[in-house]
């Protein structure tokens, strides 16, 4: 299996971080080089410095995309499956290919190098975007600057194969 940097990626770069077992499954995986990494911390601090601004909307974000799944009273028993494209201490915006209509409860799941975190939100606005819908999800509990740095950093830890 071959793990690849998710911004060295995006990027266009050599990607390749390393591969681990099983060497002969085809499947790709995805961490974060210790240059992203990083620089992904510097940018966490930085937001988590900033004093956020009275409107609500308007909280700082950091570009991030992780994949996330969802759950919401408003389609019971289904588990939307999207992505996340921002995130910050109090909230994130994903896109998930069924709206959740504002003032809608989710349960976002996001799957970290340690484990799976809940968290809870509001859906703020939605806006559709080809064939997705954006929701801005503002938390209803602020998430710490840990929480950030801890997601999609754990492949960077582990050792490099020869």
């Amino acid at each position: 299996m071959k793990v690849l940097c998710t911004y060295c990626e995006s990027e266009g770069g050599s990607a390749l971080l390393y591969e681990k077992e099983p060497l002969d499954d085809p499947a790709i995986t995805h961490g974060i080089c210790d240059r992203h990494s990083r620089q992904l911390l510097e940018e966490i601090q930085a937001v988590f410095a900033q004093e956020p601004p009275s409107d609500r909307d308007r909280f700082p974000r950091l570009p991030m995309p992780l994949p996330v799944t969802c759950r919401t009273p408003q389609f019971p028993g289904t588990e939307l499956r999207g992505i996340i494209r921002n995130l910050g201490p109090q909230g994130a915006m994903a896109e998930f290919p069924l709206k959740v209509a504002p003032g809608g409860q989710m349960t976002l799941f996001l799957q970290t190098w340690q484990e799976t975190l809940e968290i809870q939100g509001q859906v703020v606005w939605t806006s559709g975007v080809g064939g997705r819908v954006q929701h801005g999800i503002a938390f209803l509990a602020p998430i710490e600057p840990g929480f950030l740095h801890g997601l999609g950093c754990g492949e960077c830890r582990e050792p490099r194969a020869a």
